[in-house]
């Protein structure tokens, strides 16, 4: 079965799936970061990185900006200066 979440948005810079495939996180231009639980279509959780998108017109979003970790309980949020942000997984 297939589960759509019908979003749209030209500045999308980013996204992932969480191993077990019941979530979603998509990094928009605008330093917006969300959490999406695929079963459902319910946003979890929105919040805003701080110069994410000066990193994204840096970078032209040719790379994974935002991943899970293999257990899907962290969001791993790559910055333009070197650094990373660890980022739990909300319940849900």
């Amino acid at each position: 079965m297939y589960r759509y979440i019908l979003y749209n948005s030209p500045d999308i810079i980013g996204v992932d799936f969480s191993p077990a495939e019941n979530l979603l996180t998509i990094a928009i231009n605008d330093g917006t970061l969300e959490i999406w639980n695929t079963e459902n279509g319910e946003l979890l959780s929105t919040t805003f990185i701080y110069n994410l998108r000066v990193i994204a017109d840096s970078f032209n979003a040719t790379y994974d900006m935002v991943s899970f970790n293999k257990e899907g309980n962290l969001i791993i949020v790559e910055m333009g200066d070197g650094t990373v942000r660890i980022l739990g997984v909300p319940e849900g």
